[in-house]
This record gives C-alpha cells, structure tokens and sequence, in this order.
C-alpha cells in the first residue's frame, strides 16, 4: 500500500477540482451531512488548514470541549466565502500532514473522501473517480476501534461481515453487506443514501443500526 499522505494529497486535489466546477447555487444544495450545505462541507475540509492550534484549543474551551460544536460553528462562519475560495485552499494545502492525536492519516482521508462523497451524491455528480486504494484504505479504519472516535458509533458493524464488489476489499464475519466501496463507506457512516446500491442479508439489520425509519 502507498503512503497514506500521497492518497490525502491526491483525493484533495479531486475534491478541489470538482469544487471548481460548480456554481454558488450548487454550493447552497443540501449535503448528505447532516445539515450542512455543500460549501459549509468544503468549509469543514478547509478548517485544518485555518485553526492554528492554539486558536482551535480557545474554541475547544468556549464550546465546553465539544470537537464537534467547534466544527458547527467554523462550518457556518467559513461556509459563506465562494467555492472558488474554498477550493483553492484546499488544493494549496493538499499536502499538509496534520493528523488528530492517535488517529493517524487513516483519519483525515476518510475525512475527505466521505465528506466529498457527501457533496456530490446530493449533485447528482455520481461518487466520482476515488483511488480504489484511498477506499479500500477508509474502509478497512472504518472497521478498526479508532474510528468510534467520530466517525462511526461503537459496534455499528460487529457481527456483519463487508465486501466490495468493485475494489479488492473485505473484512469481517457474519451477515453480507456488498456493493460498490463508495456506497460501503456511506452507509457505514450513517448516510442512507448509500444503502441504494447494497445488497446482501446483512443490509437491513446495518439499516436497523444507522437508524433507518424505513428499516
């Protein structure tokens, strides 16, 4: 496997790309993050690069220590500037290394593919050309013990087993959960959206546990 780092560099770069393509109207459209319009998304992806550490810590303290009440706020206030803006920001600092304390870079790539993937499902944009390596990569810190720490809820997958139809991945034992790696990563995440191309006799009960009305 490739480092790491060159895959965050490399999926910034597409992220910032496909930025640069769209218009303000677009960056307004609902994302599949919560609720977050796609520009306050590339905002999310750009705060690395804007919060200094001591200026991220003096936020951590207004907010009471809540990570993610300090990426609401930055999302608003940084949302407002012009995709162009934000998607410069992003291809200038493709290369930045900066990684939250004992994630490792598995962290900010998930970051960026799944947040990329959030904005451009909703466009009707597809799940774009991610490096099948960047995915396999995703998913496999998606299964491990670390990424309870924001990215998805403590035994969401256990007792499920995962297999990607469309790049070299799989893990775990139990009911199937298949399909395309980007539709894997969505739904793991939480996003309904990417149940649509799943199949297999674990998909509802992973339903059940994402909390799909509809399971």
């Amino acid at each position: 496997m490739g480092d790491t780092f060159d895959l965050i560099a490399a999926e910034r770069r597409r992220t910032a790309d496909f930025l640069g393509s769209l218009d303000e109207a677009q960056g307004a459209t609902p994302s599949l993050c919560g609720r977050w319009t796609v520009r306050e998304v590339a905002a999310h992806l750009v705060m690395p690069f804007r919060l200094s550490r001591p200026q991220l810590l003096r936020r951590m303290v207004r907010h009471g220590g809540s990570f993610h009440r300090v990426s609401e706020e930055f999302a608003r206030e940084v949302g407002r500037e012009p995709l162009g803006s934000l998607a410069d920001d992003l291809r200038a600092n493709a290369a930045d290394r900066f990684t939250p304390p004992t994630l490792g870079p598995e962290a900010p790539l998930t970051d960026v593919v799944v947040h990329t993937l959030d904005m451009r499902v909703p466009l009707g944009a597809g799940t774009g050309d991610v490096a099948a390596e960047a995915l396999d990569t995703v998913l496999a810190f998606l299964r491990t013990p670390k990424a309870a720490r924001g990215f998805v809820p403590k035994a969401r997958t256990a007792g499920l087993s995962f297999r990607s139809t469309d790049t070299s991945w799989s893990d775990g034992e139990g009911p199937e959960v298949r399909g395309p790696a980007a539709s894997l990563a969505l739904a793991v995440t939480g996003r309904l959206a990417g149940f649509e191309d799943l199949d297999g006799d674990g998909v509802g009960e992973l339903r059940r546990r994402v909390g799909d009305p509809a399971a």
